[in-house]
């Protein structure tokens, strides 16, 4: 009788242990995560305490990192830009940013949309050095969505310019960001002392330097036009707002109107604040007027008004400068009458006669370069003018063959 109540006894443990176990066996984690995301580092350096819902990235894995203008350590290249949350947009020509990155070596990429699939021409610096591809090629061509891909950036503390050199009317482009083996460092180089900004049209964002000089977007690099290289000899920051195709009072908008927006094209409702005012304005239009039969009177008119608002927007101590002859002549007269009126250099405007391009076409790479080099001591005087006579540069043709075009292009 003892003998069948241990048994019973045992039966009824094993009976309570086998109804402790869990029903069935715990899913495994898949550790995949949702399609469609991406994973977004983060900058706060506190750690979490949720428990990770996928496997620990390696340590050499590359991270993507979204890219606007309040991305931290992103320095803006163009001062005037359509301030985005989701991107960098790159409109004007020769609109661009430089961040420093700390990469463990491998390849670095950029995504890139561009505007209805336009094509656009972007070029980059690693170092200052213009980054060559394995072919030779200094030149990405981005339609629509594109990954800009920087093959094997060495291991190492670097800075990177990304810069589209295609000017504003063929083509406005975003960048969304970058993906590499390191991360970006928070500190972005400080703005210039100087800034300058550059109005014009096709001439200021340098079509026909490069390429068949035939017209099209493959013809043109902003990085060659007397407008950037006059702000890399000086040192200075820049805009480069050029309409390519239309002046004054032609066009769509036009630069009367245009000039009041951060980006006209992209958003003609959000008018630019000229937080930073420019030190200098270089202003050279007035072709595409002419060439769509505006007369002198008019462009007169809108020439005068068009000086005031950019006056206006910028300053009393505002420097101005005014550009003209490049491919025709047939508005100097008017140019010069309206800076006579408004005070000419005692009040810090001045014109200037560029010598003409050949043919009367566009100017080329080599010519671009000549004007840099006979408008900076011009400009520097300007700058540093306070009252009195003003001993300036003669205007003429220029030496072409003696001007070193390799060093200009600051490669």
């Amino acid at each position: 009788m003892k003998h069948l109540r241990s048994f019973v006894l045992l039966l009824t443990c094993l009976a309570l242990l086998v109804s402790c176990q869990p029903s069935g066996p715990e899913p495994a984690d898949s550790g995949t995560a949702d399609p469609g995301q991406s994973e977004t580092p983060t900058q706060s350096g506190t750690e979490s305490t949720d428990p990770p819902e996928g496997p620990e990235p390696a340590e050499d894995d590359p991270v993507t990192y979204a890219l606007t203008g309040d991305t931290a350590g992103v320095r803006i290249l163009g001062v005037r830009n359509l301030a985005s949350t989701e991107q960098i947009n790159l409109d004007w020509s020769c609109s661009g940013f430089e961040l420093t990155v700390e990469n463990k070596g491998g390849d670095v990429r950029f995504q890139v949309t561009t505007s209805d699939n336009q094509s656009a021409y972007f070029r980059i610096w690693l170092d200052g050095k213009t980054w060559e591809q394995s072919n030779g090629e200094i030149y990405y061509r981005v339609g629509g969505k594109g990954t800009i891909i920087m093959r094997e950036v060495p291991a190492g503390r670097h800075t990177i310019r990304v810069m589209k050199v295609t000017g504003y009317t063929l083509a406005r482009s975003a960048v969304l960001s970058v993906m590499l083996n390191g991360s970006i460092l928070p500190e972005a180089a400080a703005e210039k002392e100087l800034y300058i900004e550059f109005v014009g049209d096709s001439i200021t964002c340098g079509w026909g330097t490069i390429g068949a000089h035939g017209g099209a977007y493959s013809d043109q690099d902003g990085t060659l036009a007397y407008s950037y290289l006059l702000a890399g000899a000086l040192d200075a920051d820049y805009s480069m707002t050029a309409l390519s195709g239309q002046g004054l009072l032609w066009g769509d908008p036009g630069l009367t109107e245009g000039y009041l927006y951060a980006s006209p094209m992209r958003d003609d409702q959000t008018t630019y604040d000229f937080a930073r005012q420019a030190d200098l304005v270089v202003i050279n239009i007035g072709t595409n007027d002419f060439s769509k039969g505006v007369s002198e009177e008019e462009f007169r008119a809108a020439y005068s008004d068009f000086l005031q608002t950019v006056r206006e927007k910028n300053g009393e101590d505002c420097r101005i400068l005014c550009l003209y002859n490049a491919m025709n002549d047939t508005f100097s007269a008017a140019i010069e009458a309206v800076v006579a009126e408004l005070g000419g250099i005692q009040n810090g405007i001045w014109s200037y006669q560029l010598p003409r391009a050949a043919g009367n076409q566009h100017p080329s790479a080599e010519e671009h370069a000549a004007y840099a080099e006979q408008l900076l001591p011009l400009v520097q005087q300007l700058l540093a003018y306070e009252g009195g006579s003003l001993e300036l540069v003669e205007s003429g043709d220029g030496d072409l063959d003696a001007f070193d075009f390799a060093a200009a292009r600051r490669e």
